[in-house]
């Protein structure tokens, strides 16, 4: 399974494309194409895959936010999301998929995906789409679900809001071993601001709260914290959504340090 995701990578900067099982079904073609973009555009998410037959697991994250939406005026646009793999893989798997845009064609049941991938409409109707994708006798088919067309969130706003956001620890692993929270851990808050800012507070005051940056690097799968007084680190995400954020980093003494981090009141 692993290795035919790889495989998917490969193509158009790292995003997997759709299909699904069944037998494919004649499709009327003067309305696939409306019903695949509602006359104007329309959003399509993932519900389901199979890898040659074999049901793939699909964490919960990945579930909720990869989709695609489909306009009328030929242009695909991809979510953004970073999600941890579990519980479908051990340890620290993530998927990612970036805000990109291609082209798309359709010809009969042949959609042309920027311009070179072609995938094939097994079915589709208003409320279900099932497409097929064959590399090198690799099958996967997958499904889509309609939902509303509701704006795709960028990973800024995932980890400030619209204005900020506050974040609190959930848990924290060392070398794979999850290490207790102290109190003073317990009692910290983050708050990123979406012009960049961050500040970081201490509920009961066992340390002087602080102020300082964050951005992101590296096509925004690193997220850097700035404070006043301390270092600069520099994190690998591993999840970023509404509900998470999980980060990583190597300490000064070499341990990898997992952070789980949850929204929290302001």
């Amino acid at each position: 399974m692993k290795h035919l995701r790889l495989l998917w990578i490969l193509f158009l900067a790292g995003i997997s494309f759709l299909s699904s099982c069944n037998e494919e079904e004649d499709i009327p073609v003067d309305n696939t194409r409306t019903l695949l973009t509602n006359g104007t555009a329309k959003v399509w998410k993932i519900s389901a895959r199979k890898f040659n037959g074999v049901d793939d697991c699909i964490g919960a994250c990945e579930l909720k936010y990869s989709k695609w939406r489909f306009s009328d005026n030929n242009q695909l646009k991809l979510s953004t999301y970073t999600c941890l793999a579990e519980p479908c893989e051990d340890g620290l798997s993530m998927i990612s998929q970036d805000a990109d845009t291609f082209t798309w064609a359709l010809n009969g049941k042949q959609l042309t995906l920027g311009g070179f991938f072609n995938v094939t409409i097994v079915s589709i109707s208003e409320t279900e789409l099932k497409l097929r994708t064959d590399i090198g006798g690799f099958i996967q088919d997958e499904t889509f679900i309609a939902v509303a067309d509701d704006p795709f969130p960028t990973r800024t706003q995932f980890i400030a809001g619209t204005n900020s956001k506050v974040w609190k620890y959930e848990k924290r692993i060392v070398n794979g071993v999850e290490v207790p929270l102290s109190a003073c851990l317990l009692a910290t808050r983050f708050t990123n601001f979406a012009n960049g800012n961050l500040t970081t507070t201490y509920t009961n005051g066992c340390l002087t709260n602080t102020t300082g940056t964050w951005r992101f690097e590296d096509a925004e799968s690193t997220y850097v914290s700035a404070r006043e007084g301390g270092p600069t680190i520099h994190f690998n995400i591993w999840e970023i959504s509404h509900e998470r954020l999980v980060i990583s980093y190597i300490d000064g003494m070499g341990n990898q340090v997992v952070l789980y981090q949850v929204p929290a009141e302001s």
